[in-house]
């Protein structure tokens, strides 16, 4: 008896890449973020390192689908998902978690400042113009929340918790910016 079983191979794939991953970036969802930080914090404490974790949050993003449409927003954060995988390194992670959050993953962090370096990096790449396909330029721009392991968070969930905290803070200084967690 013989069967065909690579349409089933093929389905049992897609619906477990579509478990671990933002179906319209592809990039990896919150559910393999916090199961690559919580293998992150592992190695980090094992080996003495350190690692951040940075926050995204796109300003000025529900302009442009208020004015251009959901698809031209859809187009954006592809747009966008392309830019941060340009400016990174190859053990950074970077995640879509929902809407215009997105997230990266600093494994093997030297000092606070190199974290802040990326981070600068990272707005300065995202705040340059887009082309959408209809011809239309736009600019947006990022506002970044960092929290640090070891000294902020020991969990995967505090580690989100507080990046996410830090990013209201640099919001709410103006955004364009990045803050560091602080109690």
């Amino acid at each position: 008896m013989f069967a065909d079983l690579s349409t089933l191979k093929k389905f049992e794939s897609d619906l477990d890449f579509l478990s671990h991953h933002d179906p319209l970036t592809r990039l990896p969802n919150r559910l393999l973020l916090m199961s690559t930080l919580d293998h992150c914090i592992h190695r980090a404490l094992r080996d003495k390192k350190r690692a951040a974790l940075l926050m995204i949050d796109l300003d000025r993003f529900k302009d442009i689908n208020d004015s251009f449409g959901h698809l031209a927003g859809d187009e954006l954060l592809q747009l966008v998902a392309q830019r941060l995988l340009l400016n990174r390194r190859e053990t950074d992670t970077v995640c879509r978690l929902g809407g215009d959050e997105f997230t990266i993953l600093l494994e093997d962090v030297d000092t606070n400042e190199n974290a802040a370096r990326v981070a600068s990096d990272i707005i300065n790449a995202l705040s340059e113009p887009y082309q959408l396909a209809n011809g239309v330029p736009v600019r947006i721009g990022a506002s970044i929340g960092i929290s640090i392991f070891p000294g902020h968070g020991n969990t995967p969930l505090l580690m989100l918790q507080q990046a996410d905290s830090a990013l209201y803070q640099a919001k709410s200084e103006g955004r364009g910016c990045f803050s560091y967690f602080s109690q």
